[in-house]
């Protein structure tokens, strides 16, 4: 049977084929056999993950995936590297990312203030309580009858509720690629595991 399914998120739901193609990702092999709208995002903050549901009448879907972030990333308009990228053109901050692009872009002086933002001001303690009040923002909004939350990141599942959660993480460590975090074998396995919790 074919169900109408919606997928929001990070990079872990969204589309890859804009940019990769050497193997289908779960949310593509999911695409295969139902009907399947992704709005999913590569690199975005938990908030821009509500930002994704303003428009969208969850009403209209069968199923709904939603993929729940890394609580360290901090939102922004324009990123400082990434906004022209036809994958990441939607991305936030996260510290691992800026540091390692201000090692090759000196003179950007976005991308500096961000990561002067990051080694002075950020606060973990803060971030995990925001990142805690905007998936529940999100999940309140979902059914729990016809919602699957998922993520790759260790311990995301602390964040959910009543909501089912297909947990990525062991199946990334497991089987870690280029489209969706996974390889071709890993991104087959959790399609299966996705599908059986849709039916």
């Amino acid at each position: 049977m074919v169900v109408k399914i919606l997928i929001m998120g990070d990079s872990w739901a969204a589309d890859w084929s804009s940019k990769h193609s050497e193997y289908p990702g779960w949310v593509n092999i999911l695409a295969s056999s139902h009907d399947v709208t992704n709005i999913a995002q590569a690199g975005v903050s938990q908030y821009s993950i509500c930002k994704q549901m303003y428009d969208i009448h969850v009403t209209d879907y069968d199923k709904i995936i939603i993929s729940i972030t890394s609580p360290y990333r901090v939102y922004t308009p324009i990123h400082p590297v990434h906004h022209t990228d036809q994958l990441h053109g939607s991305a936030d901050l996260i510290y691992t990312d800026i540091e390692h692009h201000s090692k090759y872009e000196q003179y950007n002086p976005r991308l500096a203030s961000a990561k002067d933002y990051f080694e002075h001001h950020f606060d973990i303690t803060q971030a995990e309580f925001t990142h805690h009040l905007y998936v529940d923002w999100c999940l309140n909004r979902l059914d729990c009858d016809n919602t699957v939350v998922t993520s790759n990141i260790e311990h995301n599942s602390e964040y959910v509720g009543a909501h089912t959660y297909c947990d990525g993480f062991g199946i990334w460590n497991t089987y870690p690629g280029r489209i969706n975090h996974l390889s071709a074998e890993g991104n087959e396995v959790f399609a299966g595991n996705m599908q059986t919790l849709l039916k």
